[in-house]
């Protein structure tokens, strides 16, 4: 399900005219679909982020206005349909160039109960079982089961991409493929019969 992720402008102690506020924090991991927007805390100048090569009103519409009497000025949102590579997109003030701040939004692949499987049967699922990713696009696993689970190319090689379990109610780091694969199938290595797809781009 889709946040709210708030991105502060806070006004810097000694502005210049090309940096009079930062981003705060200046790199964020979102969820792809998450809706980001920026809070305006600087008093004195507007600011309208967006990303490093692309249109000034590619993200935020207009400029954000000031804060005035305590309430700071807020953007419209954004969001990534996908997920971006590791290093994320850089974006910069359309007003000061000297400002720059960094988004990563990662694809979500869900570990999920299966309430009354039976016995012998997968207890849960990857979801999506099938999973389309861009060569080198992050992404994470959400484990929202009540055990712990760890994906993995196979039962034998457990500790190929996680050195510990997903525990319940906890995401995985940050992954991804460095190389192209178009049906790598993998395990959960506690729980073999439970199988996903991934395919890479």
């Amino acid at each position: 399900m889709a946040q709210e992720v708030k991105i502060d402008i806070n006004p810097v102690a000694y502005p210049t005219s090309s940096k009079t506020a930062e981003f705060d924090p200046p790199k964020i991991v979102v969820m792809a679909g998450d809706l980001v927007y920026w809070c305006n805390n600087d008093t004195r100048y507007v600011h309208q982020p967006k990303p490093l090569s692309g249109a000034d009103n590619a993200w935020v519409t207009a400029p954000i206005s000031v804060k005035l009497d305590d309430l700071p000025g807020t953007s419209n949102t954004t969001s990534f349909t996908s997920g971006t590579t590791l290093n994320g997109v850089l974006y910069v003030c359309t007003q000061h160039s000297g400002e720059s701040g960094t988004i990563i939004a990662v694809n979500n692949i869900n570990i999920k109960n299966l309430p009354g499987a039976l016995p012998g049967t997968p207890q849960a699922a990857f979801a999506p079982g099938k999973q389309t990713l861009g060569l080198g696009e992050a992404f994470v696993w959400s484990n929202n089961d009540v055990t712990a689970h760890l994906p993995a190319p196979s039962a034998s090689q457990q500790n190929a991409w996680f050195s510990a379990p997903i525990q319940p109610g906890q995401k995985s780091e940050v992954f991804f493929f460095p190389q192209y694969n178009p049906n790598l199938t993998y395990v959960c290595a506690l729980h073999p019969n439970e199988t996903g797809i991934i395919v890479v781009y």
